[in-house]
């Protein structure tokens, strides 16, 4: 076993099962390298992936992974019923070998991958309402759903709901955060909008500021910054926030990605495309370009 940027590589069981055993959250890819039957409750205590699961020579017995809410793609050999009894949130899953019926239960939201074989998934194998990104008003759809499984999906980020009520302003959902910790994340929803926090009061002021403007925010950004300046993750929390994103989001995306040290503005942009909705306010205030393939 070794980890390196984040992934998780298991090339041995025996000797990887105590670290295994007592692993919460993945911040990159799980990669199994090794053709092998799952052993239930290897991974009992992984609650999220942020990249793939990469195995595609492995079979998921039932409970392979009791507790894992959502990762972003799977890729597996086979898949039995009950493998993934919590998993609610996939980007997309391939398979070589067969899926059985009720492998993944509680799916809200996914979708087949390009290298799925359909021909080998049985009828049931998935939760009857499904929902996929191509479906129009999919995200609208996919929370309302979520919520039936008892997490909240709100801005991509997947957490387990406690409880809710009403607010002043719409609703109020207290969750808990999935893998890594187990602290409160309060959810707040008013006008098509979300934001998150630590407490309700944080999670309303991040939601009444992306409702109070029209475009980016630049009162946290330091001044004098160009494409090349070189900041801190405290400065960059600041840049952060010209996308109107909230402060719990910001903070959970630098500990997901276990930034540390400096970086520059540049770098900042290009590791942080697909992650926040007005990401392109970031990149239009600073001039940003993608480069281009000679």
């Amino acid at each position: 076993m070794f980890v390196h940027d984040g992934t998780l590589t298991v090339t041995n069981i025996d000797l990887d099962r105590h670290y295994l055993t007592s692993t919460t959250r993945i911040n990159g890819n799980l990669v199994i390298d090794a053709p092998l039957q799952m052993i239930p409750g290897l991974f009992k205590n992984l609650g999220a992936i942020e990249g793939d699961i990469v195995a595609p020579k492995v079979r998921f017995v039932p409970m392979a992974f009791p507790k894992l809410a959502y990762c972003r793609k799977i890729h597996c050999d086979i898949a039995e019923s009950n493998a993934f009894p919590e998993m609610v949130k996939c980007g997309e899953i391939n398979n070589e070998g067969f899926i059985f019926r009720g492998a993944f239960p509680k799916l809200a939201l996914g979708s087949l991958g390009a290298d799925a074989r359909a021909d080998r998934i049985e009828i049931g194998s998935f939760s009857k309402d499904i929902v996929t990104p191509r479906t129009d008003d999919w995200e609208h759809e996919a929370f309302k759903l979520m919520l039936t499984r008892g997490y909240v999906l709100a801005d991509g980020i997947v957490t387990k709901l406690v409880n809710k009520k009403k607010s002043a302003n719409g609703m109020l959902y207290k969750t808990k955060k999935i893998g890594a910790s187990n602290d409160d994340v309060w959810v707040v929803e008013g006008q098509g909008q979300f934001a998150h926090g630590r407490t309700p009061k944080e999670a309303q002021e991040s939601l009444d500021n992306k409702l109070g403007g029209m475009g980016p925010d630049l009162s946290k950004v330091p001044k004098g910054l160009t494409l090349d300046s070189v900041i801190s993750v405290e400065e960059a929390k600041g840049v952060f926030q010209i996308t109107r994103a909230c402060l719990w989001g910001i903070e959970d995306y630098i500990e997901e990605k276990e930034l540390t040290g400096t970086m520059t503005v540049r770098n900042l942009i290009e590791m942080t495309k697909g992650y926040y909705k007005r990401w392109d306010w970031l990149a239009e205030h600073f001039g940003y370009r993608e480069r281009t393939a000679c």
